[in-house]
């Protein structure tokens, strides 16, 4: 268990630094304009895609979560 605790927090540093590089430069106006209709046809800009894309796993996270506890 320590081994995997390591892992993922080594993972979760190497993931918010990949996050955050390619944005770095970006002015903070470009965050919320423009907004761009994704491939299912939703309206998002930069700011609310990055919200998508951080919540969405842990969504189903508490899925599988939930099923596990269901199985006991």
């Amino acid at each position: 268990l320590d081994v995997i605790e390591m892992q993922a927090e080594d993972y979760m540093e190497d993931l918010l630094e990949k996050y955050l590089s390619p944005l770095a430069d970006l002015e903070e106006e470009r965050f919320n304009k423009p907004e761009f209709i994704s491939a299912w046809g939703a309206t998002y800009s930069v700011d609310s895609m990055l919200e998508h894309a951080l919540l969405h796993p842990k969504l189903h996270y508490r899925q599988l979560e939930e099923l596990i506890e269901e199985q006991k």
